[in-house]
């Protein structure tokens, strides 16, 4: 018989094995004793086996990440916190979305339903688009298809709507980046400073002035120019950082605000874009002007630096959240 932590584990490599999305497949769950909560989670595992578990588990929201003796409640809550924090050790990503709003292919929607003080119900969206459920312990799994998804019978509430995936794994991604980074920027500096080199060496009377004083700028202040770079790119890191570990309601905000702009842009809104032209260059110009004189004082170019990570920032951030939003299509 397995011990409680032994049992996590073989739950953690079940997940691991699964598809994303979810196929609906009523012949991988029979014969299996499960919930609502298992199935949405895609944990197909009998959990009335007395030889794989020590004693009946409670399949809730928490039983990964508390103990199966831990304080929920049936509120909405404790429901959405412990929830997330499984999925977390499970390996997996949580966010808030709508019933509309596509996702990814390697993505999947979970509704969550409420019957405060009572009652907890998950359904899944499997890779046909199609919601199925399980009812309880003793009913088979089904599909919704003639169902409101936003609605569900015996007084549950539905509280909402999330999509799931892999973890994509950050520590790796982060030095995957620096490492392109590094050598991007080694490759950069040897090939465009000898290219450089071979230009002043073979430069014409009829070469744009314009286009000369810039080369020879980029020529002398390379390094200056990578030391930015670096700056940027760290800046943009961080902004997807932020996006990955905010708030419930940081995460709800952002994805309405989204919906709804992308919604009015659908229905034809009126936008003047030679107003934004011209905001966009004088906010711009502002910066660039601010930056020149920051950039002429030994003390502003730590300011300098300071911006410059903020723009890469916004920028990371600004990606990030349509992402989280929208998905990637």
């Amino acid at each position: 018989m397995m011990t409680n932590a032994e049992f996590i584990e073989t739950v953690k490599d079940t997940i691991k094995g699964q598809n994303y999305p979810p196929k609906y497949n009523v012949e991988e769950w029979a014969g299996k004793v499960f919930n609502c909560y298992a199935y949405a989670l895609q944990l197909c595992i009998d959990f009335a086996n007395p030889e794989l578990l020590p004693g009946f588990i409670g399949i809730r929201p928490g039983f990964v990440s508390r103990g199966k003796e831990n304080d929920y409640q049936y509120c909405k809550e404790k429901t959405i916190g412990y929830f997330k924090e499984d999925c977390d050790q499970l390996g997996l990503e949580v966010f808030p979305t709508t019933v509309d709003n596509p996702i990814s292919e390697n993505e999947y929607k979970i509704a969550l339903y409420l019957d405060e003080g009572y009652d907890f119900h998950f359904a899944r969206q499997d890779s046909s688009g199609i919601w199925s459920e399980k009812n309880g312990w003793n009913q088979g799994i089904r599909t919704l298809e003639e169902r409101n998804i936003t609605k569900k019978e015996d007084g549950y509430e539905f509280i909402g709507v999330f999509r799931v995936s892999k973890k994509a794994g950050w520590f790796f991604h982060l030095v995957f980046l620096f490492f392109f980074s590094f050598i991007w920027i080694h490759i950069m500096y040897k090939c465009l400073g000898r290219k450089l080199m071979n230009r002043r060496s073979r430069r014409k009377k009829n070469k744009s002035k314009i286009k000369e004083i810039i080369l020879t700028n980029i020529e002398n202040n390379i390094k200056e120019y990578l030391i930015v770079s670096i700056i940027f790119i760290i800046g943009i890191v961080i902004g997807v950082i932020f996006i990955n570990n905010m708030s419930e309601n940081h995460s709800m905000e952002i994805s309405n605000y989204i919906t709804s702009f992308t919604k009015d842009l659908k229905n034809n809104r009126n936008i003047n874009s030679l107003l934004l032209l011209k905001d966009s260059i004088k906010k711009n110009l502002v910066l660039a002007i601010f930056l020149w004189f920051m950039g002429s004082t030994v003390i502003g170019i730590s300011v300098v630096y300071i911006t410059i990570c903020f723009r890469g920032f916004c920028l990371g951030y600004t990606i990030s959240s349509i992402i989280f939003s929208l998905g990637v299509r």
